[in-house]
Order: C-alpha cells, then structure tokens, then sequence
C-alpha cells in the first residue's frame, strides 16, 4: 500500500504548491513509511498564463526495495507517473516493449511510464494487478494526463476540485477536503468527468480542454487531450 497525490492545471505559483503538496502528501505517509518524492511540471497555457502540475508519492517498498522511489520520469523528463498497486504481470509487458528505453528502478510499476509511451491510454488493456495512477505529460507538443483505477477498486482514488480550476487525485480524502471546493471517490465521479467544466464557477482556467472522455477500455480512466501550444 502506497500514497498518490497529484494536482494538475493549478494556476497557484510552483513554489507555494510545491510546499502544500508536500504538507498534504505527508497525511499518507501512514500509507508509504519507506520514502517519500515529489515532481513539478510547468508551463504555459495558449493566452500564456503559468500553470502547474505536481505529483507526489508516498512510498511503502515490496517490489524494487533499493530502486523503486516514485515519481517515476521517462528518459527526456516529459512524462511523470505515481502509481499505487502492483503490476502482476510487469516481466512480461517490460519484454513486449518494442521500442528501446532506460528503466531507472526495479519498480514493477515503472513499465507503466514505458507503455504509455508506445501505446497511449490503450496500455490499460494489459495491465493485471490492482492499481491507481496518474501519468502526466508535459512538453512543447502536449499537455496531457492520464488518471486510472483498477476497474474492482481495489486501491482507493479520490478527485476532488479546486477553485482555480485545478483536479486533486489522492489515495485518500482527507487530503482533498481542505483545499477544494468539492471532492468525491472515483467509482461516483465517472459521469461528471465526462461533463462536467473545470470549476464551478464555469471558468477554465487550467489551459486543458472543458470537457473529459472517459476510456472505454476501463472503468475507472480519465484521460485529457493532447493539447498543442
């Protein structure tokens, strides 16, 4: 059992959401006593307002004990992953990759990161385990993320909104109930993904498109479009 906690399309500066998000993952620390990690993302929205993301993870060590500390990054640092679970069959999808990459753990979560580089959101088609994640890419071409939960529910996934127009996923809730205007699990919160504005105030401010899809290939994943600057 880990702890996942990310943010995504905050308008709040780095450097203070940083400090909260390290305050607020340290509430799942119960969950992860063996290490504990923090990656934040900027860049700018296409009317150039600042923007933010920022994963955390709370990490308890069963797979990769001396190398598995998360975030997990891909090899050009565009793409970020926290995961919380085990990926029972991650030998194999590591030998089914078909392109070349660097593993930097012995996680079996981090074949996760090297999927969805080569397949997109239809990674989720092979994934067996039980599991929640959220993968987030930022770069000069996309900005995009990805937020899963293994389709029983065994690992918990919260979403919760704030009021800058940022989604908060978490392990738990607690960590949600402070600082957004509204939160709830992720099982409840499949339709309002899927039509539901950023914020209740109607405004987006995250420089991500209104509306949400979910995946056909999943119950619970949600995934925003690629979107160019």
């Amino acid at each position: 059992m880990c702890g996942i906690f990310a943010i995504l399309g905050s308008t709040q500066s780095a450097s203070d959401l940083r400090k909260r998000a390290l305050e607020l993952s340290a509430k799942l620390r119960h969950r992860g006593p063996d290490w504990n990690g923090i990656v934040v993302q900027t860049y700018k929205t296409e009317d150039n307002r600042s923007c933010v993301n920022v994963l955390a993870h709370e990490r308890l060590a069963i797979v990769g004990l001396a190398s598995g500390a998360q975030p997990i990054k891909n090899e050009d640092n565009t793409i970020a992953l926290t995961v919380n679970g085990e990926i029972y069959n991650h030998l194999k999808l590591r030998q089914g990759l078909t392109r070349e990459h660097t593993f930097r753990t012995g996680s079996d979560c981090e074949c996760i990161i090297h999927l969805y580089e080569e397949m997109g959101d239809d990674l989720v088609n092979l994934l067996d385990g039980k599991f929640s994640f959220v993968v987030s890419e930022v770069s000069d071409q996309k900005r995009r993320f990805m937020a899963v939960r293994d389709p029983i529910g065994v690992t918990s996934l919260y979403i919760g909104y704030a009021r800058d127009g940022a989604i908060w996923f978490a392990s738990e809730l607690k960590v949600l109930k402070d600082d957004c205007i509204s939160s709830r699990s992720s099982r409840r919160a499949i339709s309002g993904l899927r039509s539901t504005e950023n914020s209740k105030d109607g405004i987006n401010r995250s420089g991500f498109p209104r509306k949400f899809q979910k995946l056909r290939s999943i119950t619970n994943c949600w995934r925003r479009p690629s979107k160019k600057r």
